[in-house]
């Protein structure tokens, strides 16, 4: 099995380098692509040899939400008091230390906690789920808003594999189901 991953990965590897190389085009998207990419991460970082406007632009965003948390910790600025295009730190300027410590445990902490045991012990099901997560949650770095549709996407999921796993709660589970069931019977029974 890891001898065909590694066999196909490599196939993979030298086809893909075989056509960036003899493609022109190709190769000059990639090279602008990498960049592109450089000077971004350099702008990010505060070296200004490789200037990159968009980066830059998120850079002092980001600086003015630290700013606006540091201002008011506790309660926030204030809901969209500015657009970060960074999902964690909106909702820690937004509401405060509380909130922004409840979204981290709700869409990074818990769902990766799960994600994890997914990929021990779950199902094929589980592990898909668990990558769809895993792989988009640097998006709660990189952009978009705390709360964008985008932002639930991939953690509604998550907690539906949470909520299905029998060691989760009894409630939850197929036995635990039915005692629920049968106590709501035995309910409207009693009212009749």
């Amino acid at each position: 099995m890891l001898r065909r991953i590694v066999l196909y990965t490599g196939t993979a590897f030298v086809f893909a380098v075989l056509v960036f190389s003899s493609v022109p085009s190709l190769r000059d998207r990639l090279a602008n692509t990498v960049d592109l990419m450089m000077s971004g991460v350099s702008t990010l970082s505060g070296d200004q040899s490789d200037f990159e406007q968009s980066a830059h632009g998120r850079r002092i965003s980001r600086e003015i939400g630290l700013d606006n948390f540091m201002r008011n910790p506790l309660g926030g600025a204030g809901y969209r008091t500015r657009q970060l295009d960074f999902p964690l730190l909106q909702a820690y300027q937004d509401f405060g230390i509380f909130f922004g410590l409840a979204f981290t445990f709700a869409f990074l902490v818990l769902p990766y906690l799960v994600a994890f045991k997914a990929f021990r012990r779950g199902t094929d099901c589980e592990k898909f789920v668990a990558a769809l997560f895993i792989l988009n949650s640097p998006r709660l770095f990189l952009h978009g808003t705390a709360y964008d549709w985008v932002t639930f996407t991939y953690v509604v999921p998550v907690y539906s594999v949470l909520l299905n796993r029998s060691e989760w709660g009894l409630l939850f589970t197929r036995r635990g189901r039915e005692q629920t069931y049968s106590l709501r019977r035995d309910v409207l029974n009693a009212e009749r």
